[in-house]
């Protein structure tokens, strides 16, 4: 499942990036999704809280910050954001939606 994802990711972005950006993009992948209990082949593996997967869910948005050539304060400062408005809202990533007013 990881390596199907990771290399649907990279097809993704091929035409995006140059041979270097690629290699790198699956090599940060790969580091962060062995790092991230994102994906649950095992049975004996730990849930992570909702503040665990939103921590998760950052690092992996600044991989790809960084990976997109955002400099050190930028990404600093998507992550003091984003830690901010996640402990504001306390609850997951995954269930925050837009608010569309009509």
């Amino acid at each position: 499942m990881k390596q199907q994802l990771i290399r649907e990711i990279c097809t993704l972005m091929n035409h995006h990036l140059n041979k270097k950006q690629a290699d790198i993009l699956e090599h940060t992948l790969e580091t962060i999704f062995d790092k991230a209990a994102v994906f649950h082949s095992e049975p004996n593996e730990p849930v992570l809280t909702d503040q665990q997967q939103n921590l998760k869910l950052i690092d992996l948005f600044l991989a790809a910050k960084r990976i997109e050539g955002c400099s050190e304060n930028t990404i600093k400062y998507y992550r003091n954001t984003l830690l901010c408005m996640v402990h504001y809202l306390d609850k997951s990533i995954h269930s925050i939606e837009t608010n569309v007013c009509l």
